[in-house]
Order: structure tokens, then sequence, then C-alpha cells
């Protein structure tokens, strides 16, 4: 039996004044090459999802970039779960059970990220449908 969760990475945009901007980071052991890209009416940018790039250029003067913006990224994580009550197993017998998502907009990412297409989720009923006909329940679902 499977679970999924649904979790946010946060991606974040840097730029910087310089057309061409290239600097090196300590990333924990590694050190790593940043290079940014040039925009078209000066200056450049970077976008990472690598937390540990993000803690160094946000914390760090001398890199001479600043955050342009950040986003918010929906995944989704499976992990397995071990079943140790026989009466929870006849419970979740076929189906999964995902316990993260708590509105209707988290369950209709979660079924898109599940490769359904965005046009057979246009209401409540159609992502509850789709959801039932996938063998999937939502029991935190408001």
């Amino acid at each position: 039996m499977w679970r999924a969760f649904l979790i946010q990475k946060i991606m974040v945009e840097f730029r910087s004044r310089h057309n061409i901007y290239v600097t090196s980071v300590q990333a924990g052991e590694k050190r790593l090459t940043v290079e940014f890209t040039s925009l078209r009416n000066g200056g450049s940018y970077y976008v990472t999802e690598d937390e540990s790039i993000i803690n160094v250029l946000k914390h760090s003067k001398a890199h001479g970039c600043y955050v342009y913006r950040e986003t918010a990224k929906a995944a989704v994580k499976l992990v397995a779960n071990p079943v140790s009550k026989p009466e929870e197993q006849e419970e979740q017998n076929g189906e999964t059970i995902i316990e993260s998502v708590t509105n209707i907009s988290d369950a209709k990412e979660f079924l898109r990220s599940m490769g359904v297409p965005f046009q057979q989720l246009s209401n409540r009923a159609a992502i509850l449908k789709k959801a039932e006909e996938m063998k999937i329940t939502f029991p935190n679902l408001k």
C-alpha cells in the first residue's frame, strides 16, 4: 500500500545588475559554479530550487544578486505505508488514501500530477468522480 503526500517546493529567481555574471558558491562540502543568464534589457537572472544554493545567495551580500521572485511548486511524494493491523488492511484494500489533501484544489493538483487531464477536472463532482474511478480517497477533504 502506498500513501502520497503533497509537498511544496520553493523555486527562487535571483537577478543581478551585471549582464554576464558567473560566481561560485560553497554549498555544503561542494563548491558549485552559478552562471546567470543575460537579459535582453540588461542584467541577468538565475533560477533554482536547490535549497543550499538559495541560502548561500540569499544571505551573502558579496555575490551581488538579489531575490527577484519566489514561487511555490506542488509536488507529490509516494511513500510506502507498512500496514501493521489486519483491520487497517481490510479498510484500505485496493484504495490509495491521501491524507495530506485538505481542499478541492489540492485534490485537483494531485490528480493532475497522476496524469489526469485538467479538462476532466472541471468541478468538484468531476474531481471526486475521477478519484473514485482511480480508487483514491481523500479522508481530510473539506
